[in-house]
């Protein structure tokens, strides 16, 4: 039995931990790196980034280091999340599981998002930074495509490749951001070198038409752009014999080195020439847009104030697509919906109502049934909100889908009523949606609310006390009037859609309200739950799993109360009589309930 791991593990592998017995599947290889390959990895409710390693030393090197930050940085939750070996055809496969990050590189976010992101994302990015300086470590290499940028232009570090403890030689940079390369110091870990890589940064992303020139002038001076065999520019390595790799296999790390004015003509702007197309972890999938890697008709316009591209054209899934085979499943299963069926969607624009859009469409196709985009525009968001009007009615025409947009007044709306913001809006909405399926012959009406949807609301209950029926949650369906109102991804977590996003090439909007801390729910989703994440990294699975235990629990207790009533209860007139010796002898579960 060998311990190398030089084969590509396929898709769909499940690998059982030999000593914590963790069971993860593997959905899809993120990258291969020096020394090891990451795959995206689903357990349970979660999805993570799980790095097999070529050699158990260097695998076991890496982990030690992110678990040493771990221990030192107590305040946020924890990146390196298991460490075990697994036999797989007659080998044992060293790993460890990371958290997954999505997003896009912090270059690409601010040539999307523009210059009102250059402080926040620089903030943001800097106050990282000093958490890994306060726990005695450099970051080393700082450059864009190790800085992942997600919604509300949250920052994340994806390569510890680089990281160094303080007054060591740096271990793995990339030049045009190193201050050695500008004779502006040494390669000595300290705070400082982190801050100068930031700057260099911060004028390449500012000078992007100066830079492409330079690029271009470096492509023409280069001998052979890379290839997917793993020829080409990688980064600078101070201490070839003890790489750290940390999670740097996240990206494809291609070649061997070539001299150093080259690799800094190669590295202008901090990106490596004729990368691998092979996709970056979460590389693509936020920041309010994506791009598709099956070309069918390209799109890239400005739709007044937001900025979208992506490919739009006829749905095509990928036949053995997971996500799409379970969701085709539930359907059938759960919902009981059928051929011929007719399914009217509520869709935002978003990524979790654009995934179910193209998930819907996507069964609808095979299943001979019909989907019916309903778009609510509420007026709150001005042109952005307007784009996102565009962006599901343009999605919806190519995709072949019937569109409704409904176009309301909500802040008059809200000054006439009196009523607050949220619940004005889910009124005038789900009416709305009623409308459409009553117009359209429609018995279902389906909308996007997601697994992680489901842990803030049981979180945001548990915090105000909630008896059993609040910690249900989010009903997978319900009574919508004569009507039914399914929640097809309620199983299904925010990773795994953005994931299918990117694989499918599914075009969304980003809600910049999303960011606005003073709405409790974003500021459960956004605080609480990352910091209580650093306590149990699966509390997200586990507060669904109660959702559903609490769910099973209260349509029991609700049938028994319905019969225990029947039999205490009798009519009065127009109304009912309860005689009180059945209150005081009930049992408390069934008095004393709350939402």
């Amino acid at each position: 039995m060998t311990t190398s791991s030089d084969a590509r593990v396929p898709a769909g592998t499940v690998l059982r931990g030999k000593w914590n017995g963790r069971s993860y599947r593997l959905e899809r290889m993120l990258g291969i790196g020096a020394n090891g390959q990451v795959y995206m990895a689903v357990s349970g409710l979660r999805t993570y980034a799980l790095k097999i390693g070529m050699q158990l030393e260097d695998l076991q090197a890496e982990a030690n280091v992110l678990a040493s930050l771990d221990r030192r940085e107590r305040k946020r939750p924890p990146f390196l999340l298991d460490v075990d070996d697994a036999e797989w055809q007659g080998r044992v496969l060293p790993f460890y599981v990371m958290q997954y990050v999505p997003g896009v590189p912090v270059k690409t976010y601010l040539a999307e998002h523009g210059g009102a992101w250059y402080g926040v994302v620089g903030y943001r990015l800097l106050n990282r930074l000093a958490e890994l300086h306060a726990a005695g470590w450099a970051f080393g290499d700082v450059k864009s495509d190790n800085i992942l940028v997600t919604d509300y232009g949250r920052v994340s570090l994806v390569d510890y490749g680089g990281m160094t403890a303080m007054g060591r030689s740096v271990r793995q940079f990339t030049e045009v951001y190193d201050r050695g390369y500008w004779s502006a110091g040494s390669r000595t870990a300290d705070p400082s070198y982190d801050v100068f890589s930031v700057a260099v940064l911060w004028i390449h992303a500012l000078d992007g038409k100066r830079l492409a020139a330079h690029d271009q002038d470096a492509a023409a001076a280069e001998p052979a752009p890379a290839r997917a065999d793993g020829a080409g520019p990688q980064p600078c390595r101070a201490e070839e014999d003890g790489r750290l790799d940390g999670a740097g296999a996240l990206r494809q790390v291609q070649g061997r080195p070539r001299g150093v004015r080259a690799l800094a003509r190669s590295h202008a702007g901090g990106g490596r020439r004729g990368r691998s197309r092979e996709p970056r972890q979460g590389a693509g999938v936020d920041g309010g847009t994506v791009r598709r890697f099956a070309p069918v008709v390209r799109v890239r316009r400005r739709v007044l104030a937001a900025s979208i591209e992506g490919e739009l054209g006829e749905v095509r899934v990928e036949a053995q697509d997971d996500l799409a085979v379970r969701v085709a499943g539930s359907l059938k299963d759960t919902f009981g919906i059928g051929p011929g069926a007719r399914i009217v969607a509520g869709v935002s624009g978003g990524p979790d109502s654009m995934a179910m859009l193209h998930l819907l469409q996507a069964a609808a196709v095979r299943d001979g049934s019909l989907v019916i985009a309903a778009h609510v525009n509420h007026g709150f968001r001005g042109t952005e909100s307007d784009a996102e009007a565009a962006l599901v009615r343009e999605t919806a025409a190519a995709w072949g889908i019937p569109f409704e947009l409904a176009e309301i007044d909500m802040p008059a709306y809200i000054e006439a009523t009196g009523m607050n913001a949220q619940a004005a809006s889910r009124e005038r909405r789900y009416a709305f949606l009623r409308d459409v399926a009553r117009r359209r012959g429609a018995k279902t009406i389906a909308v996007a609310h997601h697994a992680d949807d489901q842990a803030e609301t049981v979180l945001m209950r548990m915090l105000r006390g909630s008896g059993v029926t609040g910690l249900a949650g989010i009903p997978i369906r319900r009574a919508e009037e004569e009507l039914e109102l399914i929640r097809p991804l309620l199983r299904i977590t925010k990773g795994e859609l953005l994931a299918y996003n990117e694989r499918n090439g599914v075009p969304y909007a980003t809600d910049s309200s999303n960011v606005k801390t003073r709405y409790v729910r974003n500021a459960i989703r956004l605080e609480a739950l990352p910091y209580l994440e650093r306590y149990n990294p699966d509390l997200r699975a586990g507060l669904a799993r109660l959702a559903e235990l609490a769910s099973a629990d209260d349509e029991y207790m609700e049938a028994e109360a319905r019969r225990a009533l029947a039999a205490g209860a009798r009519r009065s007139g127009e109304g009912w009589r309860l005689d009180a010796r059945f209150v005081r002898g009930a049992s408390p579960c069934f008095t004393t309930q709350n939402d």
